[in-house]
């Protein structure tokens, strides 16, 4: 333990200095083959890397992770900033989820960028959220907090898969028409479950607009 605080204190200056936001090139002191590692520190303070051989662009390679394989073939790698900074993407979450509730449930990179313009923030925290299910990305690229219905029925066909479709159709066929039309202004993106609930509670006579039929 000794050598190692020893050692410690005599690096006292950096081998390399990264600069954010450029990825440096990093070649290795090999006799017989050019290669060596790409590495990135981006604007969040997090890292990318990729092995390079003969050209300086990813090359698949095993990856470990504390000992254990984890991809044989892997091109990227990514390493997430300090613990400390933690905060910063949870509050870059909450941003991303308010903008997107805010247009009932879906919206597009275009939007999102103008609320978190920094890109390599944007994609960490976004990566982040889609591993943990907290949104889905649509086929054409628009961001959701539910699983997009279009890709949903190109899932696995389960029977709770079925029965949600077949809930949310019968939902939509019994809304009032003048429900169907408030949502489909509200809303970005209809049918969505998010809409036909606000529109079930237009119908109901909740929302400004709509006035209660009389009894006869």
């Amino acid at each position: 333990m000794a050598e190692w605080w020893n050692l410690l204190k005599k690096q006292k200056d950096p081998d390399l200095t990264l600069p954010r936001g450029k990825e440096m090139v990093l070649q290795a002191e090999d006799k017989d083959y050019e290669r060596g590692l790409l590495v990135k520190l981006l604007k969040n303070g997090g890292y990318e890397m990729a092995y390079w051989y003969d050209k300086h662009e990813p090359y698949p390679i095993e990856v470990l992770v504390d000992g254990k394989s984890v991809k044989k073939d892997a091109k990227k790698v990514s390493m997430k900033f300090h613990p400390q900074l933690k905060k910063a993407m949870e509050d870059t979450e909450q941003i991303i989820l308010r903008e997107i509730e805010k247009e009932g449930g879906a919206l597009g990179m275009k939007n999102l960028r103008k609320v978190v313009p920094d890109e390599d923030e944007l994609k960490s925290t976004l990566d982040s959220m889609i591993s943990q299910g907290k949104v889905f990305v649509h086929e054409d690229g628009d961001i959701y907090t539910h699983e997009p219905k279009s890709q949903m029925e190109k899932g696995c066909g389960c029977s709770h898969c079925v029965g949600s479709f077949a809930a949310m159709d019968f939902l939509e066929k019994k809304l009032c028409p003048a429900g169907k039309a408030a949502a489909k202004r509200k809303f970005k993106v209809y049918p969505s479950a998010y809409a036909n609930g606000w529109a079930v509670q237009y119908c109901k006579g909740k929302f400004r607009g709509k006035k209660k039929k009389g009894k006869k």
